[in-house]
């Protein structure tokens, strides 16, 4: 263990009031949309939240929609491959 002493330690305090904010946070204050962080927060969460339906929506749908026409295009090999055997 190395023996340093630092000669002005000092205990840091931290002000809960002067804690650093989010910039999206200070920037619906500053546009005026909403009044504190609190309000700010609520409005980003609801906006989260929002996207995130999108997401799982357009996701749900592309993927069953993408999922119905390889089921097709297997089918039609399937049936391809059935009749060529059976001409056969």
């Amino acid at each position: 263990m190395s023996m340093i002493q630092f000669e002005n330690e000092q205990p840091i305090y931290i002000d809960n009031n002067q804690r650093k904010r989010n910039a999206m946070v200070n920037w619906l204050i500053k546009i005026g949309i909403v009044k504190d962080e609190k309000q700010a927060t609520y409005i980003l969460l609801v906006i989260c939240l929002i996207c995130l339906s999108a997401a799982v929506f357009i996701f749900v749908n592309n993927n069953n929609s993408a999922g119905e026409d390889r089921a097709k295009a297997i089918m039609q090999q399937i049936n391809s491959g059935a009749a060529g055997t059976v001409n056969k």
